[in-house]
C-alpha cells in the first residue's frame, strides 16, 4: 500500500503572477532586422573573418546580427557559440548551442554539440559557484524572477548505503518534472552540483533549511525542495520541504511512502504535492502540459539505479563509468528518456576550452562560399584544425579503462576498403598530413585478419615536411565492426594510434583524437 501525506505549515501560497520562459537560458535578442539572404551571408563572410583575425567581439557581433536577421539558421549560433566560447563568454556560448539545438535537434553537428554544452555548463557553473560560495554570507537582494525560480536539491539517504546515489536520479526526475510548467524556472542540476562541490556538501545532502535556503539564493531561486529519503530493499520513505530563500522558512512538507518498486509513483505524488504549494492545483495543468508531467519516466528500479549511478559518475568526470551506467540503464528499459538524453549529452572526456573549440570548429559546416571557422590559413589560434571529439551516440560501442571495450556492438561499421585520410596538428600549426588508408579484410578460416596500409605526405607552412608509409598485418574479430572493435585493431597498427581515441565512427567518417599531442585523423570515403 502506498501513502502519501501533506504537511502544511502555514498557509503561505507563493504568488505565480510572474509567468517565466521554460528555458534556462533565454537569447536576449530583439526584434530582426530585414535583410536580405544576400546581406545575411554578407555578415556571417565577415564573422567569418574577423574570427579569423582573432577579434572575436567583431565576429560575434557580425554573426549576432545574422542571428538577428535570419534567426532560423541554426548554422549562425554555431558560428556565434564557438565564438563567444573564444572569447570566454561561457554563458553567451551556453545560449548560442542551446539555441542551435532547439532549431536542429536532429542536426548533423547536433552530436557534437550536446556533449560539448555539457563540458561549457560544467565549466560556467563551476566559475558561478566559486564566485557564489565566496559571496555567501553577503547575499544581493532577489530578483523578480526569483519568486517562481526553483532549486531542487539532491535529497539525502538515510536507509541503506547501496540506495545513496538515488538521491540524484530522483532530483533529476522532479526537476524534469516542474521544468514542464512554463510558469517556472529550474534551476538546472549541473549548476546546483557546482555549488554543492564548492561548499563541501557533495554526498551530506542539504536538509536544513537555513543552509538549503541561503545556498539555493546564490543561485537565485526563491525556493528550494530538500530533504531525506529512507530506502531499502523493500520500502522507500521521502520527506521533502519547500523551503522559502528569502524568509529561509518551510512553506510546506511533504511525505511519501510505499513499496520500492514503486519509486516511480511516489516521485509523480512529489512533484504534484510541491506544485500545490507552489499555488497550481492539478486541475488547473492544461492537458498537454499535464500529459508530461505525468509521464513516467521508467517503472524499471534497476534502470532508475544505474541512472542515479551515471549521474553520480558524472559528477566526478568519470565519463567511461557514467557511459556504461546509462547504457546499463537503457538495456533495464529501453523507453527510459532520461537515460537516452544523458548518454547523448554525455562527453567522452574532459576537455580544455581549447579542445572544445576545436571540436566545434570541426562541427560547425562551411558558409555558402566554403568559408570554415577552422580555416587552415588562419594562424590566430593553436586550437587546429577540425580537432572534433564528439560523443557516441545511445547503443554505441564504450572504452573502459586499460584498454578493454564494453557495451553494445551496434552500429557496426565495413571499414574495409579505401579512405581518404588527414591528420590535423595544434601542435605544430598549419600541419596538414594528407594521404590515403586501406582496410584489406580477410577470413583465413583459423581467424579473420586485416591488413592495414597508410600512405601519404605533409604539408607544412610552419614545420617540417615528412613521409608517413606503413603497412600491418592484424587479428581482428570480424568485419563489419563495432567502434570498440575498431579501436582495439588500430591499437595494434604500427603503434601509430596506441594514444588516441575514436569519437565518431559512421560509414562515411571516423574521427581518432590524440589529446596528448592534440593531434585528430579523419578518416572519410
Amino acid at each position: 500500500m502506498i501513502s502519501f501525506a501533506r504537511i502544511r505549515t502555514n498557509g503561505i501560497t507563493p504568488s505565480l503572477a510572474v509567468f517565466l520562459s521554460c528555458l534556462t537560458f533565454v537569447l536576449p535578442f530583439s526584434a530582426p532586422t530585414a535583410l536580405g539572404a544576400a546581406d545575411v551571408a554578407d555578415l556571417v563572410e565577415d564573422g567569418m573573418q574577423r574570427y579569423h583575425s582573432g577579434n572575436f567581439g567583431a565576429a560575434a557581433d557580425a554573426f549576432r546580427q545574422a542571428a538577428l536577421s535570419a534567426p532560423g539558421q541554426p548554422d549562425v549560433y554555431l558560428y556565434l557559440g564557438t565564438t563567444k566560447l573564444q572569447a570566454g563568454d561561457l554563458a553567451g556560448a551556453i545560449r548560442a548551442f542551446e539555441r542551435y539545438l532547439q532549431l536542429a535537434p536532429e542536426g548533423d553537428a547536433a552530436d557534437a554539440v550536446r556533449p560539448n554544452l555539457t563540458l561549457i555548463k560544467k565549466a560556467w557553473a563551476k566559475q558561478q559557484a566559486e564566485a557564489a560560495a565566496g559571496a555567501e554570507k553577503a547575499l544581493a537582494p532577489l530578483t523578480a524572477e526569483a519568486e517562481n525560480t526553483i532549486a531542487v536539491y539532491a535529497f539525502a539517504n538515510t536507509g541503506d548505503s547501496k540506495y545513496a546515489n538515488l538521491s540524484r536520479g530522483l532530483a533529476a526526475m522532479m526537476i524534469h518534472d516542474i521544468f514542464q510548467l512554463e510558469r517556472f524556472k529550474v534551476v538546472e542540476r549541473v549548476r546546483m552540483q557546482a555549488l554543492l562541490d564548492e561548499l563541501a556538501l557533495t554526498g551530506k545532502g542539504v536538509v536544513d533549511p537555513n543552509s538549503s535556503a541561503a545556498s539555493a539564493r546564490v543561485l537565485g531561486a526563491g525556493k528550494v525542495i530538500a530533504g531525506i529519503y529512507a530506502a531499502a530493499a523493500d520500502r522507500l520513505k521521502i520527506d521533502s520541504s519547500l523551503v522559502d530563500t528569502l524568509s529561509e522558512g518551510v512553506v510546506d512538507q511533504q511525505m511519501a511512502q510505499g513499496p520500492m518498486p514503486a519509486f516511480w509513483e511516489l516521485e509523480k505524488m512529489l512533484v504534484f504535492s510541491v506544485l500545490k504549494d507552489m499555488g497550481v492545483d492539478k486541475s488547473q495543468i492544461l492537458p498537454r502540459i499535464l500529459a508530461k508531467v505525468e509521464k513516467v519516466h521508467t517503472k524499471s528500479l534497476d534502470a532508475f539505479s544505474a541512472y542515479s549511478d551515471g549521474l553520480a559518475a558524472t559528477d566526478l568526470e568519470d565519463y567511461a563509468e557514467a557511459r556504461r551506467q546509462f547504457e546499463r540503464a537503457l538495456q533495464q528499459d529501453p523507453h527510459f528518456t532520461l537515460a537516452a538524453d544523458a548518454l547523448k549529452a554525455l562527453p567522452m572526456a574532459a576537455m580544455t576550452t581549447a579542445q572544445i573549440v576545436s571540436s566545434m570548429e570541426a562541427a560547425a559546416p562551411a558558409t555558402e562560399s566554403g568559408t570554415l571557422l577552422a580555416s587552415a590559413s588562419s594562424g590566430v589560434s593553436t586550437l587546429g584544425i577540425g580537432a572534433a571529439v564528439v560523443a557516441v551516440a545511445a547503443g554505441a560501442a564504450v572504452v573502459a579503462s586499460g584498454g578493454s571495450w564494453e557495451g553494445s556492438t551496434s552500429g557496426l561499421v565495413d571499414v574495409a576498403g579505401t579512405w581518404n585520410y588527414m591528420q590535423t596538428s595544434t601542435s605544430c600549426r598549419n600541419t596538414v598530413a594528407q594521404g590515403t588508408m586501406t582496410f584489406d579484410y580477410f577470413n583465413t578460416g583459423n581467424g579473420s585478419q586485416m591488413i592495414a596500409s597508410i600512405g601519404g605526405d605533409n604539408i607544412s607552412e610552419d614545420c617540417e615536411t615528412y613521409g608517413i608509409q606503413c603497412s600491418d598485418e592484424i587479428s581482428v574479430e570480424r568485419n563489419p565492426m563495432s567502434e570498440g572493435e575498431f579501436q582495439e585493431m588500430m591499437n595494434q597498427f604500427c603503434d601509430i594510434f596506441y594514444t588516441h581515441q575514436v569519437t565518431q565512427f559512421t560509414a562515411n567518417q571516423i574521427v581518432i583524437y590524440d589529446s596528448t599531442y592534440g593531434e585528430t585523423y579523419t578518416l572519410t570515403r
